[in-house]
């Protein structure tokens, strides 16, 4: 920060307006206060940023607040290019005595040269692209993707000079690092969502439809059962983590939706499989829920979605195959496979445990069409060891602390269900030990 800082100083007398990015939906908090010190008397221009995701009546209260301020403003939202076509000629407006006097002097052709500052993460390099029509600087949703200065000419008449987001040292409002920390300021570089295995369709539903809302939630989902694809191919080792099987799909197939499949025995399959966790059906050892559903339970939830028309109750396999349109030929064989693994009790295919196989050979068979459901996201704001936030140099953010679910550095990519209650733990741990950092202070 020290050196962009510098850096910015020194360069200040290169240009002839200051154009400071800000994020409309935090104005306060994304104004770096060094700004001020730094630009000085330098004629400025205030851009609210990502005002399309601001109060409209909020924008106009602070577009007049800046302006008694003495400073040009410009509302726009830099990812679809809304107001940022009316930059240079704002850029013009603010500078116009200036620009009457060179052309007094007679400096004709010489360019307006404008620096463009903010906090990370504010749009800047998206916003410089837009201006300049074409991928001038690099931009990222992400902070700290401007390493370091780039000029950019975007006509015969204006030159951009980007710089690196700069944070200051010190937070004296809490709520400038919570809100720049909520605005993605500081959050993981990677971003994940967990998709969770339970969603449950018609057979003549297709997943993802926008205006086809008629989807439901299907405990058993998660249930080991036999899983294949339109193809009638099993997709992958059932006996995994929630989003296993979706990305193995993904990887397979450009379908995103497959088929859970199951006989009459599925009681006494799902005691024998003694998953763990959420996905637990029987209150025992391991299930982190008080009262699961159990057998009777579920079976009631069965019925009702044969009911529904969500789950096929048949006589044959045959008919399974022919009421989701799953290629029959190869289902057929993949059953009778899979029903060899049951028998020898090992899977050469996946090594699925013994004890999470199934024979399907007892009528009435059951099967469904799943498709994956957003459970939640699994990055946060960037910690380090004292759960302090973090700032797109990793340096702690005094007086920042972040804990549970908003912390980010825990997960990569899943969340692997392999211990119950993996996230309660670390919610109540992290909770702990960072109480007594703080108390230490």
């Amino acid at each position: 920060m020290t050196k962009t800082r510098r850096q910015i100083q020194a360069d200040l007398k290169l240009v002839d307006l200051v154009a400071e990015i800000i994020d409309a939906r935090i104005p306060i908090s994304s104004r770096n206060p060094d700004i001020d010190e730094l630009v000085g008397e330098k004629p400025r221009l205030i851009v609210l940023n990502r005002a399309d995701q601001a109060d409209p009546a909020m924008n106009r209260v602070w577009t007049d607040w800046f302006r008694r301020q003495g400073w040009a403003v410009l509302e726009t939202n830099a990812r679809d290019g809304k107001g940022v076509g009316q930059f240079s000629t704002v850029i013009r407006q603010a500078l116009k005595e200036k620009l009457e006097q060179w052309k007094a002097k007679g400096l004709v052709g010489r360019p307006v040269r404008a620096m463009v500052v903010g906090v990370p993460n504010v749009g800047k390099s998206t916003f410089i692209n837009q201006v300049a029509k074409r991928k001038s600087a690099k931009a990222g949703n992400r902070p700290g993707v401007t390493r370091g200065k780039q000029w950019v000419s975007v006509d015969a008449g204006l030159e951009l000079l980007d710089t690196p987001g700069i944070l200051w040292p010190k937070f004296e409002d809490q709520s400038v690092g919570l809100n720049l920390a909520y605005t993605g300021a500081v959050k993981d570089e990677n971003p994940t969502s967990m998709v969770f295995d339970r969603g449950i369709m018609r057979p003549d539903q297709l997943p993802g439809a926008p205006f086809d809302m008629d989807f439901g939630y299907f405990h058993m989902a998660t249930q080991p059962f036999l899983k294949v694809d339109i193809e009638g191919e099993r997709i992958t080792n059932e006996s995994s983590p929630y989003d296993f099987l979706i990305h193995a799909l993904a990887r397979k197939s450009s379908q995103r939706a497959w088929f859970d499949i199951w006989d009459s025995n599925w009681p006494t399959d799902i005691e024998r499989f003694h998953t763990i966790g959420c996905s637990g059906l029987i209150k025992g050892e391991g299930t982190n829920q008080m009262d699961p559903e159990g057998v009777e339970g579920t079976a009631a939830i069965i019925d009702a979605l044969v009911e529904e028309g969500k789950i096929v109750k048949a006589d044959t396999l045959e008919e399974i195959a022919d009421a989701f349109g799953i290629n029959k030929e190869t289902f057929l064989a993949t059953v009778e496979q899979y029903n060899g693994f049951y028998d020898a009790q090992n899977d050469t295919q996946y090594g699925k445990e013994p004890f999470r196989l199934s024979e399907i050979r007892t009528a009435p068979f059951y099967a469904c069409k799943l498709s994956g459901m957003a459970l939640a996201t699994l990055d946060g704001i960037k910690i380090n060891t004292k759960f302090q936030a973090l700032d797109e140099n990793n340096a702690p953010i005094e007086g920042l602390y972040v804990i549970g679910n908003d912390s980010g550095n825990y997960y990569n990519g899943t969340y692997p269900n392999l211990a119950a209650g993996l996230n309660a733990g670390r919610c109540v741990t992290f909770g702990m030990l960072c109480g007594r950092q703080v108390a230490n202070l």
